[in-house]
């Protein structure tokens, strides 16, 4: 299951009154989380975890190991159909 992280204040914290000087509503800190979230590497933990075999396991660790490097090499260009095409034709 992916699950996207969304600040969520109870309604007595959620908007504090303005100050003296600023006429804008402020909200309170949202700590920013310690490892930053990569959504490559949430899905390959997602399909790592849905396969029983460690054959299989080692084989699609390989193959998305080696597809993240090549798309970090060209830049992320955006996960998509015309993104794995060219992924495929690369070789």
């Amino acid at each position: 299951m992916i699950m996207r992280l969304i600040p969520c204040y109870p309604p007595s914290v959620a908007l504090l009154p303005p100050s003296a000087d600023c006429h804008a509503p402020t909200l309170p800190a949202v700590p920013e989380p310690a490892v930053p979230l990569d959504p490559l590497a949430a899905i390959m933990t997602l399909v790592l975890h849905a396969v029983q075999s460690p054959h299989t396991r080692r084989s699609y660790a390989l193959a998305l190991s080696r597809f993240c490097a090549w798309y970090a090499g060209v830049g992320r260009p955006g996960l998509s159909k015309a993104t794995l095409q060219r992924y495929r034709k690369r070789t």
